[in-house]
């Protein structure tokens, strides 16, 4: 099995929005504004190839939003 951990130091991601980051289209309100020429699908197909190849994907934030 592999794993991959990807962390960063940012103010999190309110508990609320964790299944929004991986619907299509999907965006968190906070960051549209920071990220505006993205349009939501890169975590989606990030999630259909896990699941495709038997993985998956999932976020955890202690983070406040």
């Amino acid at each position: 099995m592999l794993n991959i951990q990807v962390s960063d130091s940012g103010k999190g991601i309110k508990e609320e929005e964790h299944k929004k980051l991986f619907t299509m289209f999907g965006k968190i309100q906070r960051t549209a504004d920071v990220n505006q020429e993205g349009i939501g699908l890169g975590l989606t197909i990030c999630k259909e190839l896990c699941s495709k190849n038997g993985g998956e994907i999932f976020v955890e934030s202690k983070g406040e939003g």
